[in-house]
């Protein structure tokens, strides 16, 4: 099985570097191969791989890294290829709620990882993660602010 939370903490480990987001520098650390890499939104801000896998496991990924503020990076299981169904009761850090989706059937699981706001997004029936999110905080007259 996918070990979640470590994949988590290597995607806030890429969003703590000061640097640029870009996934030459980001697959390396959180495990992916891909083959492509387009810009998507204005001025580049974001880029997006379709057709990656992560190295354990050989799962499918997409992803998406948005480099303006706040930054984040998601990826995405197209292929329903990952079931947990002890997911919702999961305890992936001392305080984390359960959000139900504003689009689907399904919820995701919000925690912070060292002040990065990260979440499991999950579907239902049969408990699929759908993608993983690490976002900064977003920042508001010159402070910081956190939904936890």
């Amino acid at each position: 099985m996918l070990d979640v939370l470590t994949l988590l903490k290597a995607m806030v480990a890429s969003l703590k570097n000061p640097s640029p987001l870009d996934w030459a520098s980001i697959a390396p650390v959180i495990g992916v191969r891909f083959q492509g890499v387009r810009s998507v939104g204005r001025s580049g801000s974001a880029s997006a791989i379709e057709g990656g896998t992560l190295i354990d496991g050989d799962r499918p990924v997409d992803g998406v890294a948005v480099q303006s503020p706040p930054r984040r990076i998601s990826l995405l299981f197209p292929d329903s290829t990952l079931s947990d169904p002890e997911i919702s009761s999961r305890q992936f850090a001392p305080q984390q709620r359960i959000v139900p989706s504003q689009t689907a059937g399904g919820y995701a699981i919000v925690f912070n990882i060292d002040e990065i706001e990260c979440a499991v997004l999950a579907s239902e029936p049969g408990h699929l993660i759908d993608g993983l999110t690490a976002s900064e905080p977003r920042r508001e007259s010159g402070r910081v602010s956190s939904s936890n």
